[in-house]
């Protein structure tokens, strides 16, 4: 059975209910809704027929076996080497990896370096003022997480990023400083990981076009998309 997703990303079809995903929540930054975010997440996810776990903590990144598709909510959450080594091995073995917003915050050391690699991209500011602002997302339109979903306005918190080599941008806001990136993605093994810029409160996850990337990410990076 296929899965068709409308525009506002709902199901038709079931050919995703066999998917399993994780959702990690994670750290103690009170500015962001973690949980808030996470439920909506998890709703989202159901609505395409993956079936979402939400774990509390990085230890979640060493369960054996590994769920089809992590996705992070965390703002500087416990990290270890072996938690992060974890997570890149799912990955590499096939797991996808959606990361949501204050996840790319990586602290200082190794753990945090090794997660900023994996995701391909890191916090670097807010960039300049306002930090937050009604902008407009710009797609594109050549790849299967975002082709067919017209470009949109959001209000949302301002990221700027350190974007590692590898990384392609798929969805970007203009700035002062120039492009910067709001959807990122990239593979690594047999893993594909997504970076979503949006996700510091609920807001954007109830707009038509933000739901509609967040279940073709689904899909792209649990090998699914040609199926929506």
């Amino acid at each position: 059975m296929t899965t068709t997703l409308t525009r506002d990303g709902a199901r038709e079809g079931a050919a995703l209910e066999a998917t399993r995903a994780t959702i990690v929540v994670g750290g103690d930054d009170v500015y962001e809704d973690l949980f808030g975010v996470a439920d909506a997440t998890a709703q989202l996810l159901a609505e395409v027929g993956i079936a979402a776990t939400i774990r509390v903590g990085t230890t979640a990144f060493l369960a054996a076996p590994a769920p089809d598709l992590f996705v992070l909510d965390t703002a500087l959450p416990e990290l270890t080497d072996e938690r992060v080594d974890a997570l890149v091995a799912a990955v590499r073995a096939g797991s996808g990896l959606l990361v949501l917003h204050a996840s790319a915050v990586a602290p200082e050391g190794s753990a945090g370096d090794r997660l900023a690699v994996l995701v391909g991209a890191r916090f670097a500011s807010h960039g300049p003022t306002p930090h937050e602002s009604r902008f407009f997302v710009e797609l594109d339109d050549a790849h299967p997480i975002t082709v067919g979903i017209h470009d949109f306005d959001v209000d949302h918190e301002h990221y700027a990023l350190e974007v590692a080599p590898g990384s392609r941008a798929i969805a970007w806001r203009r700035s002062a400083t120039g492009r910067e990136p709001v959807v990122l993605v990239r593979e690594d093994g047999a893993g594909r990981v997504c970076y979503v810029q949006l996700g510091h409160d609920t807001r954007p996850l109830g707009e038509p076009p933000v739901r509609a990337l967040l279940a073709r990410a689904a899909a792209w990076l649990t090998h699914h998309e040609k199926e929506v």
